[in-house]
């Protein structure tokens, strides 16, 4: 992961930085932590990272997260590359949509902030993949404003999306349940501004020292955020229960969960091992939701959730069953995890070949490095970075990429029907620009 992630990082100015480079990421960040955790085993330390953890599995668990970490990374490589794949997808249409250089910023404000208030409501559940992606809003429009500052060196652009950064990561502070929430929309100015600019310069910009500053807040209190979230308030209160939390934290002997243990994979694929053991392999038991998962949720209002975490938390004794019939928790079994819990060695190895090569494809559709004005473009390819940080937390990622890619075309082609149409004094984009091939991601 650190080899490929270096080589693509080195050629970011020839656009080689790809979805397989997050990928590859977040691949080093959770092996380096599963390491780390390993070490600590037969140390006073052990109780922060074996939560849950099974013992005698704990190898098959290591071979599982190697699968998970090398295999998408082939996979995505070889799709890339392959004019065999880049024949068959081409009728896929790619993620289009433009917006004029001077309403970026003004647009994006805008929508970043009506995102935010969206946040603050009530979830709609009625609302699916589409929900979602309105929940996106404030992360997706601070990377837009901070790519378009940092290509174009518009200040107004960055300070622009770290503002509406720094005002959803708040409001996640505030009110959201997922620690993630408080970090995405923080990540997104960051990435923005990077492959923006193309270069580390923008870390040494002064408007990184609030960015700096969050970070260093998200892990001192790492710990006392997940301690916190589920029995107190939202709001003020839930500040005050958190420096409390973090007071009692530092009492000597006790656990406290940090981002290392928290990146950590090895205690559920651990728990994976027990469950084929004890019962077999399911033999797609699991995916039975791909029957129904692509009817839309607003044409089928009481399609069932689509909730496998919450399953396999009950599953393993790390969730139970509230009076109101809910699961009070949700753990991911991770690509590979459920892959071996379903079909063993033999869906492992070509279903993660396959998932990276999903991720590479709707990389391509993205057009992402093609113009920072492909506005549209530029969402999605994010959304896919996102995406491939985390590893993907269990197979339905896979039918939540497709939804997403779905939307993103939809909402782009009506866009340049409406909204995006070139005006009398613009020109328009060659159509060239818009269907030739995409070069190799590593050329």
């Amino acid at each position: 992961s650190l080899a490929f992630f270096v080589h693509d990082v080195l050629r970011v100015k020839r656009n080689a930085v790809t979805v397989l480079t997050i990928m590859a990421l977040g691949g080093m960040a959770t092996n380096v932590a599963n390491a780390i955790g390993f070490l600590a085993a037969d140390t006073p330390a052990r109780s922060q990272f074996f939560s849950y953890a099974v013992d005698r599995y704990l190898l098959l668990a290591s071979l599982l997260a190697l699968a998970g970490t090398v295999l998408p990374l082939v996979g995505g490589w070889i799709a890339l590359r392959s004019r065999l794949v880049a024949s068959l997808t081409s009728v896929a249409p790619r993620v289009i949509g433009r917006l004029p250089d001077r309403e970026v910023v003004v647009g994006g404000a805008i929508v970043g902030i009506l995102g935010v208030l969206f946040n603050l409501l009530p979830r709609m559940p009625g609302l699916g993949t589409l929900g979602a992606v309105i929940r996106l809003l404030p992360s997706l429009m601070a990377f837009l404003l901070a790519r378009v500052g940092g290509s174009q060196g518009r200040r107004n652009a960055l300070v622009a999306g770290l503002a509406i950064g720094l005002l959803d990561a708040v409001r996640a502070l505030l009110f959201a349940y997922l620690r993630s929430d408080m970090l995405l929309p923080i990540a997104a100015f960051v990435f923005g501004a990077l492959l923006g600019s193309r270069s580390l310069r923008p870390l040494r910009s002064r408007l990184f020292v609030p960015v700096y500053i969050a970070i260093a807040i998200f892990m001192i209190y790492f710990g006392a955020f997940g301690a916190v979230r589920s029995r107190t308030g939202t709001g003020l209160s839930r500040i005050t229960a958190t420096l409390e939390a973090a007071d009692a934290d530092y009492v000597p002997g006790r656990p406290r969960q940090t981002i290392l243990s928290r990146l950590t994979n090895f205690n559920q694929l651990s728990q994976v091992g027990r469950l084929v053991d004890e019962g077999g392999y399911m033999h797609g038991s699991t995916l039975s939701y791909l029957a129904y998962a692509f009817v839309p949720r607003v044409l089928w209002p009481d399609k069932p959730v689509i909730a496998k975490g919450t399953w396999f938390a009950l599953q393993i004794g790390q969730a139970w069953i509230g009076r109101d019939g809910r699961i009070n928790n949700s753990v991911n079994m991770t690509v590979p995890g459920e892959l071996y819990l379903n079909f063993g060695w033999l869906g492992v190895i070509p279903g993660c070949l396959l998932f990276g090569g999903l991720l590479a494809v709707l990389w391509t559709k993205a057009d992402f490095w093609r113009s920072d004005r492909n506005m549209m473009g530029s969402l999605f390819g994010f959304y896919l970075m996102w995406a491939a940080f985390s590893l993907g937390a269990d197979l339905q990622i896979v039918v939540t990429l497709i939804a997403m890619y779905v939307i993103f075309v939809t909402v782009g082609i009506a866009w340049r029907l409406t909204i995006g149409r070139p005006r009398a004094r613009e020109s328009s984009p060659p159509i060239v620009a818009a269907t030739a091939p995409i070069p190799s991601a590593h050329e």
